[in-house]
């Protein structure tokens, strides 16, 4: 967003809610800010599959003017060695794991991570800008 006007390229949320996201980044973060999960943004729930993670690159401190890069969910399944359940005894006292039969947990809601190595050219366009 650049002196009130959006553009969009790829695959991203539609101009309104851009337009609600740049109001909240500017309300509630500073500098270049980074997330793989957007769903501290209420409404970002509804567009997970395009915009779950965020780069955000405020290219000036006065106005709100911002680069942002979005990435979509990446659901990941995580095998465990067993279900994460305390196991209690007739006593009510903790006992012992009985099974170590694989878990599956699937994790929703996050993007793959932006790394350090993502921010050193929108780093340097904040610096120029």
């Amino acid at each position: 967003m650049l002196n009130d006007q959006i553009i969009l390229m790829g695959s991203t949320p539609d101009e309104a809610t851009v337009r609600a996201l740049v109001q909240w980044l500017a309300e509630n973060t500073t500098g270049i800010w980074a997330t793989d999960s957007l769903r501290e943004w209420p409404p970002a729930k509804a567009h997970e599959d395009r915009a779950c993670g965020m780069l955000a690159v405020p290219v000036s401190q006065i106005f709100r003017n911002y680069l942002l890069w979005f990435r979509p969910e990446l659901m990941q399944t995580i095998k465990w060695a067993g279900e994460p359940v305390k196991v209690t005894g007739a006593d009510g006292a903790s006992a012992p794991r009985t099974s170590f039969s694989p878990w599956l947990e699937t994790v929703r809601g996050h993007s793959a991570l932006w790394g350090r190595g993502n921010w050193k050219s929108p780093a340097s366009c904040e610096a120029r800008c």
